[in-house]
């Protein structure tokens, strides 16, 4: 995952930015390049999400252990099969956008752990093309100066600096 990091020096602002993560008051949105297996060009998927000695797993039903996570999707372009998705999340799980995507069919393009195997071999992709794009912060007390403000990367998920056969997006 390339794109947006945020971070804070120390003190009542580390607290403060933490407390913003945990309470969800840090709104993310990522772009990626999916397998293009989307039923509908937007929307928002509920899955369970339980972490194992195997991994992350993804189930369509609540189960024993397993946490709620909300992802929401809109296909902004269409390519060869191909998706380049604008992804929101309303909760933040381990491996939430990777995982929801495989769950649903859209494996994140280079994912090695949830991907699709032969698509990732097929492009050359060797690294997951996923970017944290934009961060809202909602912030209060030290950081009450960021409140409102929101932080766009540059950086959007490409194939073809990857791969020589990929299709342009």
């Amino acid at each position: 995952t390339e794109g947006l990091i945020v971070y804070a020096l120390g003190g009542a602002a580390e607290e403060e930015l933490l407390r913003a993560f945990r309470q969800r008051r840090v709104h993310k949105t990522y772009l990626a390049l999916c397998k293009d297996a989307f039923a509908q060009p937007c929307g928002t998927l509920t899955a369970y999400i339980k972490k194992g000695e195997g991994g992350v797993k993804v189930y369509g039903s609540p189960c024993a252990g397993a946490l709620t996570a909300v992802t929401e999707y809109r296909v902004e372009e269409r390519m060869d099969g191909i998706a380049l998705v604008n992804i929101t999340l309303h909760t933040g799980r381990t491996h939430q956008i990777r995982a929801h995507m495989a769950f649903i069919g859209c494996p994140v393009l280079g994912d090695e752990k949830y991907g699709d195997e032969a698509r990732n071999k097929k492009y050359g992709v060797k690294r997951q093309l996923l970017v944290a794009k934009t961060l809202r912060l909602q912030t209060k007390g030290a950081l009450a100066y960021l409140n409102g403000q929101s932080f766009s990367s540059r950086f959007v998920p490409e194939l073809k600096n990857s791969c020589p056969n990929a299709p342009k997006m």
